[in-house]
């Protein structure tokens, strides 16, 4: 019954494992969906598309982690929280899929000047989720590491939340239509929204290392 379990909880690693390379293959996408859209470049339906079948292929993938779980995988008190982590990573991949469709359904006419700020706002939005990669990598290695890696998740998010209320400031003291502004803003309040649900996964590993102190 022991090795029984512990092939279950291997399997389930793997899968998490497979789960963050598609959620890191979803952002890359949706990163250049955005280069693509903001250069008037017609490829960004392509990435668009791309955005879906990951985030779909992601989302398959946290039911079979928590259809392993289920099985019988891990101690009783400690598949709560990873059952929690796989839906807060899948979230990360879902966030992604709804800026990808707000771009698709409401077609923002970006003024180039904001260009530039927008795609730094993209690309530094997602640099926490290879933190998040190293977090889980370590959880059976070194608690210590988990910890660094998840402080630095910590100072991404607050570099997005910084880059994220300056560009939204620039936004309003644009000469443009107040309705384009409010577009703007709510485009890069969910640009800003993936690093916050990085930082939330992040915490939820965080919970799961003082489990494993206990």
């Amino acid at each position: 019954m022991f090795k029984h379990v512990r092939r279950r909880e291997h399997k389930v690693y793997l899968l998490f494992n497979e789960h963050l390379n598609t959620v890191g293959e979803c952002l890359a996408k949706f990163k250049e969906m955005t280069i693509n859209y903001l250069n008037n470049n017609p490829l960004h339906e392509e990435n668009a598309l791309d955005v879906h079948k990951l985030e779909s292929k992601a989302d398959t993938i946290r039911r079979n982690i928590e259809k392993e779980i289920h099985g019988g995988a891990f101690l009783p008190f400690l598949r709560e929280d990873y059952i929690e982590i796989a839906e807060r990573i899948d979230k990360i991949a879902d966030k992604a899929e709804a800026v990808v469709d707000f771009y698709m359904l409401v077609r923002p006419q970006i003024p180039d000047s904001l260009h530039d700020a927008i795609k730094e706002l993209t690309d530094r939005t997602i640099v926490g989720l290879p933190h998040l990669k190293n977090m889980f990598d370590l959880l059976d290695v070194d608690m210590t590491k988990v910890v660094d890696e998840a402080v630095k998740v910590n100072i991404i998010e607050s570099e997005v939340d910084q880059l994220e209320r300056e560009l939204i400031k620039n936004v309003f003291n644009l000469d443009i239509d107040l309705a384009l502004k409010i577009i703007l803003r709510e485009l890069i309040r969910n640009i800003a929204d993936i690093s916050d649900l990085i930082q939330n996964a992040s915490d939820r590993i965080e919970i799961l290392t003082v489990k494993y102190r206990v």
